[in-house]
């Protein structure tokens, strides 16, 4: 009979912030509670926080000056003590930062088993923080490889993140489990007109981006590329669904091109919305190349969308035998060709079957048994190895 396991999670992201990281680690905590575990969830405490959850703990935090979503974190000693009334049977961090230092901190100090999902490619993320790109890069890379090895285990979303990881020369294990998406969210029957809302004529296809409004997604190719398809033809209209610092410097690039009246910039959307515009809408377009896994474009893939990708980490795992889309090269001639090529396509019902035979290798159902074999493993051999013993680590560049 499998066991049930107490379960911290550990982010220095979560509600009211929406984004792949939030939506996983709710997906996963729902699909574990269901089959009788408990997780709880140290996050970072919010202003704007307009509800209060079952066993999440908020700790006091302030923004990164260089990066405002992302929150510094520190514990205290009353909010501690909750916390440990929960009796945690396996730590399992969410980020090397701020929190994950903490979890990591007490699941040694408790001798539990400590594992992390790697959700983020940080050398990707660099360009946030006042120092040289190449010096960035070598600490980020530093910085996972001593941060990992103290770990029981390493969690990757997709198998090309994997060998990224890899090239690191971690000691610890790695597996790739990605974040499912559940067919029970997908058919939910959530009535949204996107036409009158944005104002779309009903004879124009819809593109439609989700993601965050940053230059890791590659947002400003997106734009450009929108500029050559609709040159190519006249009626599109692209949605882009998302928050995020480069979200002005997008509008006006729209401005620019004269495009304002065809590209609409929705905003921050909650998931039920934005499954709704994904099913509303006929292509789904992602020329990021900063993705671990791309849950979303597994999520447009789920809603029978075709999508439309860059050849690189992410969707590579789910588009790279050619069915339910297709990959580019993340230049605006190739991208903008691939759009126009679906588009104009003849085989797109076609797509939109093989998008939803793909989408089904990933539910949720899946996912969460391939974790809790993951956990048993994790839990059964640490009970039979010596701990490793958190020690001081400097970084050295």
């Amino acid at each position: 009979m499998a066991m049930n396991y107490n379960l911290a999670y550990f982010t220095d992201t979560y509600y009211p912030q929406l984004n792949g990281l939030v939506t996983s680690i709710d997906s996963f905590k729902e699909h574990l509670e269901r089959r009788g575990n408990k997780v709880c969830i140290c996050a970072p405490k919010d202003n704007d926080l307009d509800r209060e959850d079952k066993d999440v703990f908020r700790f006091r935090s302030v923004p990164y000056p260089f990066y405002k979503e992302f929150k510094v974190s520190w514990p205290y000693t009353r909010k501690l003590k909750q916390f440990f009334e929960f009796n945690t049977d396996i730590y399992h961090l969410q980020t090397p930062f701020s929190l994950g230092l903490l979890g990591m901190f007490l699941a040694k100090k408790q001798k539990a088993p400590v594992i992390m999902t790697y959700h983020s490619l940080w050398t990707e993320y660099v360009h946030y923080f006042p120092l040289p790109k190449k010096t960035m890069q070598a600490f980020a890379i530093r910085l996972s490889q001593q941060f990992c090895n103290q770990l029981d285990l390493v969690i990757v979303p997709s198998d090309a993140m994997k060998k990224e990881v890899e090239s690191y020369g971690l000691d610890t294990k790695i597996v790739t489990i990605p974040t499912g998406f559940s067919f029970e969210h997908v058919n939910q029957d959530i009535d949204m007109d996107i036409r009158t809302i944005y104002n779309i004529p009903k004879d124009h296809k819809i593109l439609v981006f989700v993601g965050r409004i940053g230059n890791e997604k590659n947002i400003h190719l997106l734009i450009d590329s929108f500029k050559e398809v609709f040159n190519a033809d006249r009626k599109v209209h692209l949605l882009v669904i998302g928050q995020g610092p480069e979200l002005e410097s997008c509008i006006n690039q729209a401005k620019s091109y004269n495009l304002e009246n065809h590209i609409t910039f929705t905003g921050r959307k909650c998931y039920d919305e934005v499954i709704a515009m994904l099913k509303k809408s006929d292509i789904f377009v992602f020329p990021s190349v900063s993705e671990t896994q791309g849950m979303v474009s597994l999520e447009a893939l789920a809603c029978g969308l075709p999508v439309v990708a860059v050849n690189r980490m992410g969707t590579i795992d789910y588009l790279s035998d050619g069915k339910g889309g297709l990959l580019t090269e993340p230049t605006v001639s190739d991208f903008s060709k691939g759009i126009i090529t679906t588009l104009h396509s003849k085989d797109v019902s076609q797509m939109k079957r093989e998008a939803l035979e793909k989408a089904s290798l990933y539910t949720m159902e899946k996912m969460t048994d391939r974790l809790l074999e993951t956990y048993d493993n994790v839990y059964s051999e640490h009970k039979h190895k010596k701990n490793k013993t958190l020690k001081p680590q400097y970084v050295k560049l």
